[in-house]
């Protein structure tokens, strides 16, 4: 966002806007990703611990 403003390479307005909205969730893909890979952690550490009660 602050490369946007300084370089002033979208106008101010709906321009602007939209990439500020694209941006924000284009980082969300992120967060998300980061998110399903601690559940991946979680579910395999889970099975882990549920297969060493067996033995």
């Amino acid at each position: 966002m602050v490369w946007l403003n300084e370089t002033n390479i979208t106008r101010r307005g709906e321009e602007y806007d939209g990439a500020k909205d694209a941006l924000k969730w284009a980082a969300m893909t992120y967060v998300v990703a980061a998110l399903a890979s601690i559940a991946t952690l979680v579910q395999y550490v889970l099975i882990f611990l549920g297969n060493r009660d067996r033995e």
